[in-house]
């Protein structure tokens, strides 16, 4: 949550961040492309971590959270669904790895 925060402040505040371009879109306005890419992985990633043996009530976290992120990256700046874009994905390279060693 601090870095959530923090890359929230700066794009509000500073304007010279507010305007600098990353691939296809500019980092302080909303951009739908990466918001969708964002949620996607991370349905990706919950369904990665998802086991057999769970309660029905987890598996359902497998929609809800993709869904929040979408929505929460519809109304913030586009570095937001990046951070998570990111986070997701290195969170999918740590389970596939934990995933083959441990199993």
């Amino acid at each position: 949550m601090p870095v959530l925060f923090s890359l929230y402040y700066a794009i509000k505040l500073d304007t010279v961040i507010a305007s600098e371009n990353f691939l296809w879109m500019n980092l302080g306005t909303v951009d739908i492309g990466i918001s969708i890419i964002a949620c996607v992985i991370y349905f990706m990633q919950s369904w990665l971590s998802l086991d057999k043996n769970q309660p029905m009530n987890v598996k359902v976290l497998v929609f809800i959270n993709p869904i929040m992120i979408l929505i929460f990256s519809l109304f913030n700046p586009a570095i937001i669904p990046i951070y998570w874009t990111v986070s997701a994905l290195l969170l999918m390279i740590q389970q596939l790895i934990i995933k083959k060693w441990y199993r």
